[in-house]
């Protein structure tokens, strides 16, 4: 079935094709944006106590102020199975979250989506959800703001065996920007994801992006079993800046992973790979190749009590300090260095 967009059922003066109050069922059906005057609304919206699930579908084009599956109050369970999302133009992310509910998201596409805030691809505002991603491909997804494919604001959310590619954050987190505590991400390839804000002429400096590919907020997060390659940031973390405690990077690897050299006193513009910030955390059983930055071409430390432990480092390059690790922070224990 293909189901072209126009001024179906409202919520809130939003337009929708399918409004869900129950439980709805959505498969092999295409979803294809051909009405310009439509500013509103998306495709599908779904409430409180509600059960969605879509499998086998695709939501091609969009450009509205609404999501193209949005979720707005407590108890909903969406589930999407082989999906693709592309050619989105919006002010929200392809998937919108709000409040608290369950999300699962597999073997499913996002691929050149533009979002004017937060997240290109899926925008998580809901603490007390559970969401799980599984297997899914995120690519030239871009954000004005944060988190270039996913933003997360949620508890113990879990990411297994994705692709990030070309992703690009117009602050922080390239590809994804994560607040949420206990999040984890296991077995995931970022390639080419960038953190790209520009000159700010009013300031006179450049606005500070950080973490080309991750950018960690929350405490008690896991990044294990993931490549990261071609990532780059403006300012800290090539790859991954964490800010939050407790977190864990472990079994990755790292190559060509970069930030600017640019001269800013009140900016180290370190961490070619990983900028920490955070205390308490732990970089573990890691490589590093051709990692560049200003200071610490591999890792910078400003937290507290950070331990790096069984990481291999080649080629790291500095124009100054920490041709591998520099640290700022207290109590760094680094170990089995090579």
């Amino acid at each position: 079935a293909i189901v072209s967009s126009s001024h179906g059922p409202t919520y809130s003066n939003y337009w929708y094709d399918l409004y869900n109050k129950g439980t709805l069922i959505v498969n092999n059906v295409t979803f294809k944006y051909n009405s310009p005057d439509r500013t509103y609304g998306g495709e599908i919206w779904t409430g409180v106590n509600s059960t969605l699930t879509v499998t086998d579908s695709v939501f091609d084009g969009e450009h509205t102020v609404r999501s193209q599956i949005y979720a707005d109050g407590l108890n909903y369970n969406i589930n999407i199975d082989k999906c693709t999302f592309k050619n989105y133009n919006a002010s929200n992310a392809a998937i919108g979250l709000n409040k608290a509910g369950n999300l699962t998201v597999t073997n499913s596409i996002f691929q050149d989506n533009l979002e004017t805030s937060y997240g290109g691809g899926i925008y998580i505002n809901a603490r007390d959800s559970v969401v799980l991603i599984d297997n899914c491909t995120f690519e030239n997804c871009n954000s004005t703001a944060d988190g270039g494919a996913l933003y997360v604001q949620g508890l113990e959310c879990k990411l297994y065996n994705s692709t990030f590619i070309s992703n690009i954050a117009g602050d922080d987190g390239g590809a994804i920007l994560w607040s949420g505590k206990d999040g984890l991400v296991d077995n995931c390839t970022f390639t080419n994801n960038k953190a790209i804000a520009g000159w700010d002429p009013i300031e006179g400096e450049y606005h500070h992006s950080k973490g080309g590919s991750i950018n960690v907020l929350g405490d008690g997060g896991v990044i294990t079993k993931s490549k990261f390659e071609m990532s780059h940031a403006i300012t800290d973390g090539g790859a991954i800046y964490v800010t939050g405690n407790h977190v864990n990077i472990t079994d990755s690897t790292f190559k060509k992973c970069n930030v600017t050299f640019t001269d800013e006193p009140k900016h180290n513009h370190g961490g070619g790979a990983i900028y920490v910030e955070g205390n308490n955390s732990n970089v573990l059983n890691c490589t590093f190749d051709t990692c560049k930055a200003k200071l610490g071409g591999d890792v910078f430390i400003q937290g507290h009590n950070v331990t790096i432990n069984k990481t291999e480092s080649k080629d790291a390059y500095v124009p100054s300090s920490g041709g591998s690790i520099f640290v700022q922070g207290d109590n760094a224990t680094i170990l089995n260095a090579n």
